[in-house]
C-alpha cells in the first residue's frame, strides 16, 4: 500500500513526458516547430570562417557558449547542407562620430 503513490507518480511522469515527446516530434514533422538552431549554425560558420563575434558581428550570448557553437562547425558540412536556406543578416558594428 505504501509503494502505490511512487508508482502512480511515476505513472504520471511517464504520461506527461510520452505526450510531450508526441507533441514535440508532431510539431516538427508539419514544419511548425520554432527553433534557433539555424541561427547556432550560422554562428558558428561565421567564427569558424574566421570573423570574429562581438567585434565582426552581433553575438548576444555569452563566450562561454561559443565552443558549443563554433566545434560543431568545424566537423561538419553545414555550408553544403544550409545553402538553400537563409541566413540571418550580417549585421556590422555602429560606430559613433567622434
Amino acid at each position: 500500500m505504501r509503494d502505490r503513490p511512487h508508482v502512480a507518480a511515476f505513472a504520471a511522469a511517464g504520461v506527461f513526458v510520452a505526450v510531450a515527446v508526441a507533441i514535440t516530434v508532431t510539431w516538427q514533422l508539419l514544419g511548425e516547430a520554432v527553433t534557433d538552431i539555424p541561427l547556432y549554425r550560422t554562428y558558428g560558420e561565421r567564427v569558424a570562417g574566421g570573423l570574429v563575434p562581438y567585434r565582426d558581428f552581433a553575438f548576444e550570448y555569452p563566450p562561454g557558449a561559443l565552443p558549443f557553437l563554433f566545434l560543431p562547425a568545424l566537423v561538419t558540412d553545414s555550408r553544403r547542407l544550409s545553402s538553400s536556406r537563409s541566413r540571418p543578416p550580417l549585421r556590422s558594428r555602429s560606430t559613433c562620430p567622434s
